[in-house]
């Protein structure tokens, strides 16, 4: 069963998200922020087949996420997910994220369906 790592801020989507993501046969470990998150990568003995991540979070940031990500387990597929900030707009926080290797970016608001399909697609399974 592949396992994913989803990593937001926001509880009432990391809670969707995670139901969707658990409904379709993944198993989810979740973290409130980019901090916990780069904990949980650093930590030993568990591997990721999939990083779902947020860009703009309190603390370490979904790029400083990508980066750890990159050091610490660099086969993992990340899907960064993102609607920006009053300080800087979706669009670009997803374009810098792009600069280290993600393998696909996804916009807030998305459909339940567009994440779950886009998760399928990166695990070459049917979601």
């Amino acid at each position: 069963m592949p396992r994913i790592l989803l990593i937001d801020d926001d509880s009432v989507l990391r809670d969707i998200l995670r139901d969707v993501l658990e409904s379709a046969g993944y198993q989810v470990a979740e973290a409130k922020d980019g901090n916990q998150g780069i904990d949980l990568l650093r930590a030993e003995g568990v591997a990721y087949d999939l990083i779902v991540t947020d860009v703009v979070m309190p603390g370490e940031s979904g790029m400083a996420v990508v980066k750890a990500a990159r050091t610490h387990c660099p086969s993992t597929k990340i899907l960064v997910i993102s609607g920006g900030s009053h300080d800087l707009p979706a669009k670009w926080s997803l374009k810098m994220t792009e600069m280290y290797g993600v393998e696909a970016v996804l916009f807030k608001p998305f459909q339940n369906d567009e994440f779950s399909d886009l998760v399928g697609k990166l695990l070459d399974q049917t979601a």
